[in-house]
């Protein structure tokens, strides 16, 4: 585990959510350097033996891997 990227899992309302903001997300992504997170995936798991509601989960990278430049201090901070 090298720490490059994080998995979250949201909800069904929250991935309708983000795949319609997708392509402004692209857009905004195209325009140049930008501070918001890069999502890599998302993605569905249904698990038709287990009769449960499918999961989804986003793959992106991580805002804490600075490319060998090390992190001199790191806040978790809440809403």
């Amino acid at each position: 585990h090298d720490g490059r990227f994080i998995v979250k899992t949201i909800s069904e309302k929250e991935a309708a959510a983000l795949v319609r903001m997708l392509p402004a997300y692209m857009a905004h992504l195209r325009r140049g350097p930008s501070l918001l997170m890069r999502i890599c995936g998302l993605y569905r798991l249904h698990l038709p033996r287990a009769h449960a509601k499918p999961r989804f989960f986003v793959v992106a990278l991580s805002v804490f891997d600075c490319g060998g430049l090390g992190l001199h201090a790191q806040f978790d901070l809440k809403g």
